[in-house]
């Protein structure tokens, strides 16, 4: 086996190994972590909508001072 196929072999062995190993010790099932992301894709979107609420407001103040 050359320098080549070790390193090939090396990183599948360790990928296949991660994956098992995390889904082993993952801490949530795949339908908790589907609502956690949910949830702060909401909260996310409610922050980016206030932002751009301030953003316009600023903007008119700008225009309104020119």
């Amino acid at each position: 086996m050359n320098k080549n196929e070790k390193i090939i072999v090396a990183g599948v062995i360790g990928l296949v190994s991660g994956f098992i190993i995390g889904t082993i010790l993952a801490p949530w099932s795949g339908e908790e972590l589907q609502k956690k992301i949910g949830v702060r894709k909401r909260t996310l979107e409610e922050k980016l909508k206030r932002l751009e609420q301030k953003i316009d407001r600023l903007s008119e103040k700008l225009q309104e001072e020119e």
